[in-house]
């Protein structure tokens, strides 16, 4: 008889941010989340800094099902993460904001960088800017959500902001069933 391995639940290591400047503007909780394929800006952050947006026909689908049509591109945006530049594209889209927080960097980010997420440490390295700077979640001080995706509180609450569920899959086996704060996109 095969032995069966019993896996513990694990609390959710919040959301890891890095601060950055762009065009001199300081950003002091930049998401980076591995769960979305591009990275986000929000249109009025993109006005405010005066940036020149591209058209784009893409859209999005994020975990609630909702879809957001994006308002355009932003090629090579100039990121300064310590003393190092990362061009960043970013897709723009009218989304709620909270200047401390509201850019999301996605996959193509964590690549260009060579982020490395240690979750059993629960830090975020970004080896080709530092190998010896790493960055700690930052935790939630409410329970508000970073974009309105949806009119249904219950939904949004499942799905953002740490809606628990008690339901164990069927095998037995014990897995983290809280759901993540990220925001998952993919363009469609």
């Amino acid at each position: 008889m095969k032995h069966r391995t019993c896996l513990k639940k694990k609390s959710d290591s919040e959301k890891f941010a890095v601060p950055c400047l762009i065009k001199c503007n300081e950003y002091p909780n930049v998401l980076c989340d591995i769960g979305s394929s591009e990275s986000i800006m929000p249109k009025t952050m993109a006005d405010e800094l005066n940036l020149k947006v591209e058209p784009s026909n893409d859209s999005f689908t994020f975990v609630d099902c909702s879809k957001v049509n994006s308002r355009g591109i932003l090629k090579d945006v100039q990121m300064q993460i310590n003393n190092t530049l990362v061009p960043v594209d970013f897709h723009v889209m009218d989304i709620q904001i909270d200047w401390n927080s509201s850019l999301l960097l996605g996959r193509a980010f964590m690549a260009k960088v060579v982020a490395i997420c240690d979750m059993k440490k629960k830090r975020l390295y970004l080896s080709l800017i530092d190998q010896n700077t790493f960055y700690e979640p930052v935790k939630n001080k409410s329970k508000a959500t970073l974009i309105e995706l949806s009119n249904d509180a219950e939904l949004v609450a499942t799905c953002l902001c740490n809606y628990e569920f008690n339901k164990e899959p069927e095998d037995g086996a014990s897995i983290d069933t809280q759901p993540r704060e990220s925001i998952y996109a993919f363009a469609v």
